[in-house]
């Protein structure tokens, strides 16, 4: 037993018992928030065809690369920030600012864009769609700083049900329209608008009920948390753009009909993170708060128990795959299962990243993130350029599972190596499996446990 599986005792232990229920409890939430959107997605899908989704994943796919532009490493910064023992409602107040500046000036960033390249870029999509995304984007950005101040403060279960309640709007509006014969890709968009500020209005009130809520302004220590995060902020937009940067090259090379395939993958593979990230994003409160090296301790514990759950989710979905898929998606979705089924050995892999990522970045090592984020980029769209004139969209799966793998392997040798821990310290155990038995119990029926 290695000293810090030693170490792991007294008040690491209660952290750790209070992670899972409360991760428990959280990925509920997101299963229910998921469980709308999937449906929701199974009637855009039924309804447009592989063809209109094609259309409106790629407006979706570039709001999520503007927000990442956007967001400039800040919830990185408010991490390393609250690590130091800065207030919450400053952090929260500054992050309201710099959304406000940033997410339009990146909205800007998106239109431009689509003026100067449209074609290149977007192929047939119109400005009119962007413009619809493009305002979107500072709404976006306000939710997500706003909610990592939420994570800091334990109130993740609260930042969570926004989300829920955003995407259980935007499936009832999509029933509707489905009933009436009236979904086009364009309304879809409307929908992710109307979700977007649901989940707005509902963080800012689980905010104010947090008393987290601000207008404070600490030019200081928004200048510490953007220095900071501007460090990191090339491997955020890296490791965004990981994940989605392959659907566009997806469509430049085989079309929108291939398109709207892969991004049925993508987003089913995905699912695997509803049940591990709640663990990650739990447990960052109590690291910025755990004395000496009490962060690390946690961090690794709680990427042993993300690898266990991931995989035994993974399994499944690998099972049921070619049965589910055609049976709930319809029959020319078919082609969807093998790139699925090659992307859940990375999705499982790279839940761990979040975890591990906390960990590096309360240990300021900003430059490092970054360089390994964007050596992964680089390496995935050299391989996608290479496997998916080949093989097709299985090699936009083979392509990503490998840079997944080696990223979270990438931030796993820094983190064990700087501790002097060996690579058991990350292999599932007993006691991993024990504490996932936890997940969602209220405290008073576990007491005395694990």
């Amino acid at each position: 037993m290695s000293d810090i599986e030693r170490e792991l005792s007294g008040l690491d232990s209660i952290a750790l018992d209070e992670v899972t229920r409360t991760g428990g409890r959280v990925a509920a939430l997101r299963v229910i928030g998921a469980a709308t959107g999937f449906v929701a997605s199974i009637l855009f899908a039924r309804t447009l065809g592989p063809v209109g989704r094609g259309l409106y994943a790629l407006p979706v796919a570039t709001l999520t690369i503007a927000v990442v532009l956007g967001r400039v490493g800040l919830e990185n910064g408010q991490v390393y920030m609250a690590r130091r023992n800065h207030k919450l409602d400053e952090l929260w107040g500054n992050g309201t600012y710099a959304a406000s500046g940033i997410g339009l000036a990146s909205a800007g960033v998106m239109i431009a864009a689509h003026a100067i390249w449209g074609t290149q870029l977007f192929g047939d999509v119109p400005m009119s769609w962007i413009l619809l995304v493009a305002i979107q984007v500072p709404i976006v950005l306000a939710s997500l700083f706003w909610g990592g101040v939420l994570q800091l403060a334990g109130k993740v279960a609260g930042f969570v049900a926004s989300y829920s309640v955003g995407s259980v709007v935007q499936m009832c509006l999509a029933v509707g329209l489905v009933l009436a014969g009236e979904l086009t890709p364009f309304r879809v968009l409307i929908l992710m608008l109307v979700a977007n500020l649901t989940v707005f209005i509902g963080v800012l009130f689980v905010s104010l009920r947090a008393n987290v809520a601000s207008l404070r302004f600490r030019s200081a220590s928004l200048s510490a948390a953007l220095v900071f995060g501007l460090k990191s902020h090339f491997g955020l937009v890296a490791l965004v753009l990981l994940l989605s940067v392959d659907q566009l090259i997806v469509r430049a090379i085989e079309g929108f009909r291939a398109l709207g395939l892969y991004a049925l993958a993508v987003s089913l593979a995905q699912l695997i993170w509803l049940l591990t990230d709640p663990l990650a994003a739990t447990v960052l409160s109590h690291q910025v708060r755990s004395p000496h090296r009490g962060h690390v301790r946690l961090g690794l514990a709680v990427t042993r128990m993300s690898l266990l759950l991931g995989a035994m989710v993974a399994l499944l979905g690998a099972v049921l795959a070619p049965f589910a898929i055609p049976l709930v998606f319809g029959t020319e979705f078919r082609g969807a299962i093998a790139p699925f089924q090659l992307l859940l050995p990375g999705v499982v892999v790279l839940a761990i990243q979040r975890t591990l990522m906390g960990v590096l970045v309360m240990e300021g090592r900003a430059w490092f993130l970054s360089g390994l984020s964007v050596l992964a980029l680089a390496v995935n769209i050299g391989l996608n350029f290479a496997l998916i004139p080949l093989i097709g969209i299985s090699g936009a799966s083979i392509a990503s599972s490998a840079c997944y793998v080696a990223l979270a392997l990438g931030f796993s040798a820094s983190i064990l190596r700087d501790e002097g821990l060996p690579w058991s310290n990350l292999i599932p155990r007993r006691a991993d499996l024990a504490r996932l038995r936890l997940m969602g119990r209220r405290r008073d029926s576990t007491q005395g446990g694990a």
